[in-house]
């Protein structure tokens, strides 16, 4: 394991309050924008591909169905992460079901596309309780978590996602060997809009964050340059 003690960074807020929950009113009214403006093209491909299951024949080469699956998949992915969005942004209440945070990593895993070049070590506490959380939005703050870790590693490298069981709280590490984060952006990295990627527009770990503080969680980020970050989210067992 790399030692990340160099650099460290809780989650902010950004440097301001007033410039903080300004950016997040911009985010609700683009979330809205937005969400209006997919509903409709959604419910088109949806109706679509109703019509093409229907009427595909059962000895029909399976590929077919191997991809409209797909298309399915990735639609209702789409539909449930810009509904987070919008609860995030108007803070709608959690709904929390009893679940294994276990296996909400291994299907977040299982859901994304990794390159042959990236390791993934699994290394899950077969201890972890069942908590009562929003399995959904949870998931949807690990794949951001889990995908930013993969963007940071084009060349490859190893992926490790621990989980562990410590004074009654689930702490989950999601560590990469990816190029690391510079220090000058460490603390600014949850901010809205805050982004030094091209074609991004900044909001995944906003998200993240705000997922994990309605739980009553804490997210934290260790990084060094061209060694890799860590990320370790803590949430009380409820």
């Amino acid at each position: 394991m790399r030692d990340f003690e160099e650099k460290k960074s809780p989650a902010n807020k950004g440097p301001s309050t007033d410039i903080y929950e300004e950016k997040l009113r911009i985010l609700d009214r683009v979330t809205s924008f937005v969400a209006h403006e997919l509903k409709n093209p959604f419910t088109t491909i949806n109706n679509a591909l109703y019509f093409l299951q229907k009427k595909i024949p059962d000895q029909a080469d399976p590929i077919f169905q191997k991809y409209l699956h797909i298309i399915e998949h990735e639609i209702n992915n789409a539909n449930r992460f810009l509904s987070t969005l919008l609860s995030i942004t108007r803070k709608s209440p959690l709904n929390p079901v009893p679940s294994q945070i276990n296996e909400i990593l291994k299907e977040t895993i299982h859901q994304i596309p990794i390159s042959q070049k990236v390791k993934v070590t699994l290394n899950l506490d077969p201890l972890i309780p069942i908590s009562l959380i929003d399995p959904e939005q949870i998931q949807i703050a690990f794949s951001q978590v889990v995908r930013n870790a993969i963007q940071a590693m084009p060349e490859g490298g190893e992926l490790t996602i621990q989980t562990s069981w410590v004074q009654k709280k689930i702490e989950i590490t999601i560590t990469d060997q990816g190029e690391g984060i510079d220090p000058n952006h460490l603390p600014h990295i949850t901010e809205a809009f805050f982004t030094t990627k091209p074609r991004n527009i900044g909001l995944g770990l906003t998200i993240t964050q705000r997922i994990i503080e309605a739980h009553r969680g804490q997210i934290l980020f260790e990084s060094v340059l061209g060694q890799g970050t860590k990320c370790t989210i803590v949430l009380p067992h409820s």
